[in-house]
């Protein structure tokens, strides 16, 4: 088993950790305010619930988006020991991947002011999370840089062999379903009214025909997004389990919910327990399946 050891940041004070953030939640909307120049100037396609934003709402709604993306990205990126543009690079795939990539395609499916022919401009408004992700690792260095990406990487991938990593990689992403349907039917009889009967939330639910393949795909896509984090992290597994339920939470859930001011607060609410809770198990169950070189 190839093992390497690393030298984590030193702890942080809680004042520097706010101040930062707060930079990076600036910078945020900063770089929201650029893209959206940038989508306008393309014309690309914009969601029907654009028009309807109170545009002082929403600047307050990214900006409490982006504190949580400081929040979450600044203390996890003084754990990497890895260059700076590695630590971009990686806490950009993540906040990207998870919020833009996996919850644009969720919103196709589970909204009506989302056309499948708007996903670009989703995709193409989720590059202003380039800009957390660059003060995150500017603001939050790790003690000292002591390995690369790629290092680590090649590492975790020597522990075991492809087979392995395939059906280990399959089954971490389809136990993703059961986890979400779990979670989800308990919310069920608050949420769905939302969903069915109350006017102007631009809510829908698929058929189970269509939900249950669309899940199949996001649950590996999880783990595709999630793994370069599994591969880079050192320390208990605990500790890979704690952060990986809080990337999944706060940039699958907490921050678009709480940048969501178009939603009801209830909807938002319960929606943001459920995904905490479903977050948590699922993150459980990937770094079980996936965590090497962790000791407990």
């Amino acid at each position: 088993m190839t093992t390497l050891t690393v030298r984590p940041s030193p702890a942080l004070r809680w004042t520097g950790i706010i101040w930062k953030s707060l930079a990076i939640a600036l910078g945020y909307v900063l770089g929201t305010m650029i893209i959206g120049v940038v989508t306008g100037a393309l014309r690309l396609p914009m969601p029907a619930i654009a028009s309807r934003l109170d545009p002082q709402q929403a600047l307050l709604s990214t900006f409490v988006a982006g504190l949580v993306y400081g929040l979450v990205m600044g203390p996890l990126s003084a754990q990497l020991p890895i260059p700076t543009w590695q630590r971009i690079t990686l806490l950009f795939a993540l906040a990207y991947g998870l919020n833009s990539v996996l919850n644009g395609l969720e919103a196709v499916f589970f909204s009506t002011y989302v056309a499948p022919d708007q996903l670009i401009t989703l995709l193409v408004v989720g590059l202003a999370q380039l800009a957390p992700a660059g003060l995150a690792a500017l603001l939050f260095p790790p003690s000292v840089v002591t390995t690369t990406l790629g290092r680590l990487a090649s590492a975790t991938l020597a522990n075991r062999s492809p087979l392995a990593w395939t059906w280990r990689i399959l089954a971490a992403g389809l136990l993703f379903v059961p986890v979400y349907l779990f979670f989800g039917m308990l919310i069920a009889p608050i949420v769905v009214p939302y969903y069915t009967e109350a006017a102007g939330t631009g809510l829908a639910i698929p058929s189970f025909g269509v939900m249950l393949p669309l899940e199949v795909i996001r649950g590996v896509l999880f783990i595709l997004i999630l793994f370069p984090l599994v591969a880079v992290f050192r320390g208990p597994r605990r500790r890979l389990w704690l952060w990986l339920g809080l990337v999944i939470a706060a940039f699958i859930g907490w921050a678009p919910l709480l940048g969501g001011s178009f939603l009801p607060p209830t909807l938002r609410l319960v929606h943001g327990l459920e995904i905490t809770a479903d977050s948590f198990v699922h993150a459980a169950l990937i770094a079980w399946l996936l965590g090497v070189g962790h000791t407990d």
